[in-house]
């Protein structure tokens, strides 16, 4: 149980406590007090209750907008589905960040080797340019990965070379 500012005592007041005023919760940084519905201190949309302080959002933190997922650069408020603040389709969380993926970005072919910098991916031509997996290989999570079947029959056709050497070397 947090214990309330005694009445009257300005500015010990942290996220939560009674108030009457916003000097009445100068104790945790940024809060306000909501002096119309709850007359308690409170963060700011963009910031969050974490011990009676305001700390700034975060990805997988609770939103209503994408205001309030401003802390991470590039991360939006999933309105429809979880609430919460993530990195948009166009991009995946990496170290606490959004970085645009590389898969389906467009690109030319002047830039493809920057733009479509992974392993086994390419420049391809849909309905724009954008970079996609070459042949044999799939997308996952930013990944070019080989496709089952041509990982199999790439195995086949080593094994069957190194029999095939292994034949000829016996038959010398």
């Amino acid at each position: 149980m947090r214990l309330s500012a005694p009445p009257g005592a300005r500015g010990r007041g942290r996220v939560g406590d009674n108030c009457k005023a916003d000097a009445d919760c100068a104790a945790a940084d940024l809060s306000t007090c909501d002096k119309t519905i709850t007359h308690k201190c409170v963060c700011p949309a963009t910031h969050q209750d974490v011990n009676g302080q305001c700390k700034t959002k975060g990805l997988g933190d609770k939103c209503t907008a994408n205001a309030d997922c401003v802390a991470v650069a590039k991360s939006i408020c999933n309105t429809t589905v979880s609430h919460k603040c993530e990195c948009p389709a166009t991009h995946k969380f990496v170290s606490g960040q959004c970085k645009p993926k590389v898969i389906g970005a467009v690109c030319t072919a002047a830039n493809a080797a920057t733009e479509c910098n992974l392993k086994y991916s390419e420049c391809k031509n849909s309905t724009i340019m954008t970079c996609a997996c070459v042949a044999g290989y799939h997308n996952k999570n930013d990944q070019c990965l080989a496709d089952s079947s041509a990982e199999s029959h790439r195995i086949a056709f080593y094994i069957f070379g190194a029999s095939l050497l292994l034949t000829v070397f016996k038959t010398l």
